[in-house]
């Protein structure tokens, strides 16, 4: 007998996104802010750098899912909750071709899935603003999958598995890798792979469905980094505006640059039409100097964020050696260059040319291969990836039969046979 449709979660820093397995985006879009309630304050946010600091509004939000109970605070308004634009189509993908293999053959019982992936013709914009007066409220009789950040430890994994078959009592439960999700939100099941997402990069190098743990980098900065940064540029040539009126300016003006010192110069000296914008005020047009780029710079270069360690392209180069230089591992070794972005943070205008040749200078000397970057600019979802990768395996009956813990198993044996399943 198969399996009831499966609900797939997946919740950021930003944002917690839920659907059913099979949908090409998710139903439902919480901005976290409104799970938080009238204060949105930093330390009071629920999953911070990929972390759950608040379990118990988070475990919250989850069962406020399968009820019609709002799950914060009163006076919470349902218009945050917005409802994705559907979109079936699916196409091939330039990663697919790239690739030159079939990944169609790999689904087997042991977890090894394979997805397609879709360029949907609806905007980011379009999705976020399609608002619902009403969520949606999901079956506590399917089986749950949770999309979790790299970061979460065993015990966190345990408490969800608990809290999910005690709490929420679901039939069956499985956790997926945010960064393995992503892979197959792709196409695809081995890749180096970066997730830009609100406060956090998650880096790392997935082979064959596994995320190698000794490849794994956390670089604390993202969007937010680059919005605040944007913020310190204008307000050091006199212009103070909010965090939301710079966050308008900077998803039309920010571009990560192929050659920061050269373009800075230019924009500074030449600026040309693009590099103006106009001020809420709708009167003044003022110049942005080199803040369109400087801003998105953080990512390559945290201490402008105020954050220590490597920026991304040094972290890619750092794991890319690491992956060269293994021994035990051979498939390792012979992975090929293809260099994933996903997360909001990826579709920076500009951001694949900045980190091909910042990886060819660095890297293919060295390693002799062929090399693709493979941030998708023209991609409104790929800050839906780790969802959809989650949803494309969770829609595999045999992936589910085989892979999810059952309620019957956690009943006989605890929460070990989350270790044993995933």
């Amino acid at each position: 007998e198969s399996m009831s449709v499966v609900n797939v979660f997946d919740v950021g820093r930003s944002s917690c996104r839920v659907g059913s397995a099979s949908e090409m985006v998710p139903d439902t879009i919480m901005p976290m802010a409104s799970a938080l309630g009238p204060e949105n304050e930093v330390d009071g946010c629920i999953v911070e750098h990929g972390v759950v600091k608040d379990w118990t509004r988070f475990e919250s939000l989850i069962k406020s899912f399968f009820s019609s109970e709002e799950p914060m605070d009163e006076g919470e308004d349902d218009s945050t909750v917005s409802k994705a634009v559907k979109n079936t189509s699916t196409t091939a993908t330039a990663q697919q071709v790239h690739q030159g293999t079939s990944i169609s053959d790999n689904i087997s019982a042991n977890g090894k899935g394979t997805p397609q992936n879709k360029d949907g013709a609806n905007s980011a914009s379009n999705i976020r603003s399609n608002h619902q007066r009403k969520k949606k409220i999901y079956n506590p009789n399917e089986p749950m999958l949770m999309v979790n950040a790299p970061t979460t430890t065993d015990k966190a994994r345990e408490r969800l598995c608990e809290f999910s078959f005690e709490s929420v009592q679901v039939p069956a439960f499985y956790i997926l890798d945010s960064l393995v999700a992503s892979v197959y939100s792709a196409g695809r099941i081995s890749s180096f792979v970066v997730d830009i997402g609100h406060d956090t990069m998650h880096v790392g190098a997935v082979h064959d469905g596994f995320l190698f743990p000794h490849t794994y980098r956390k670089i604390n900065v993202g969007c937010k980094d680059i919005a605040e940064c944007f913020q310190t540029s204008l307000l050091d040539r006199g212009y103070d505006l909010s965090l939301a009126e710079v966050e308008s300016v900077k998803l039309k003006h920010a571009f990560a640059a192929s050659d920061f010192a050269r373009e800075s110069a230019d924009l500074i000296l030449k600026p040309t039409k693009e590099n103006y914008f106009t001020l809420p005020d709708g009167r003044t047009v003022a110049p942005l100097g080199d803040a369109s780029i400087r801003s998105v710079e953080c990512l390559f270069h945290p201490s402008l964020a105020g954050t220590h360690g490597l920026g991304l392209s040094d972290v890619l180069a750092e794991i890319t050696q690491v992956c060269q230089q293994e021994r035990e591992v051979t498939p390792l070794r012979t992975l090929p260059l293809f260099y994933l972005g996903v997360g909001g943070g990826s579709q920076t205008r500009g951001l694949a040319d900045r980190l091909y040749n910042d990886l060819t200078n660095s890297v293919t000397a060295s390693v002799g291969k062929g090399l693709f970057v493979g941030c998708i600019e023209n991609a409104p979802d790929r800050h839906h990836a780790a969802w959809i990768g989650g949803s494309i395996v969770a829609s595999l009956p045999m992936f589910v039969e085989n892979n999810f813990v059952s309620k019957e198993e956690y009943e006989e044996i605890g929460v070990a046979a989350l270790h044993k399943r995933c």
